[in-house]
């Protein structure tokens, strides 16, 4: 059982494991959640929090969240890169309901891109932002 941080974490994490378009581009180990290992790959993705906003009212904690999330794309080669990203926006963007370990998902709203390169390992990158409002 994850720790209650998790939660959302693994939620996110089963979705796009279970997805056979994502996976067919990333294998069954092409995502990963807060690092890529040397070894990853190619393409994967990468999940990170950068925020989070709980919800407060006059009487405490109202029991709703809004994290963001940054799933950053990586490969050799852009175009792939742009494709697993692009694959994964199919899959997420505008999703509500319960992820398959069940947590509760109120709505994924797509917020930001952008691209990179890595001259050091010579990886393309792109990278997308989503908000996720959720009940914690």
């Amino acid at each position: 059982m994850p720790t209650p941080l998790l939660i959302l974490e693994e939620g996110l994490y089963l979705l796009l494991t279970q997805n056979a378009s994502i996976t067919a581009l990333t294998g069954p180990n092409g995502i990963y959640l807060n690092s890529v290992p040397e070894d990853a790959h190619d393409p994967c993705m990468c999940i990170q929090k950068i925020s989070s906003a709980p919800d407060s009212t006059n009487d405490g904690p109202s029991g709703l969240n809004i994290r963001r999330y940054q799933f950053s794309f990586y490969s050799t080669s852009y175009p792939n890169a742009v494709r697993l990203s692009e694959t994964t926006r199919q899959a997420i963007d505008g999703f509500t309901g319960h992820l398959p370990n069940g947590q509760r998902v109120f709505n994924i709203i797509r917020d930001n891109e952008i691209d990179g390169f890595n001259d050091q390992s010579g990886s393309q990158r792109t990278i997308t932002d989503y908000f996720i409002h959720f009940a914690e």
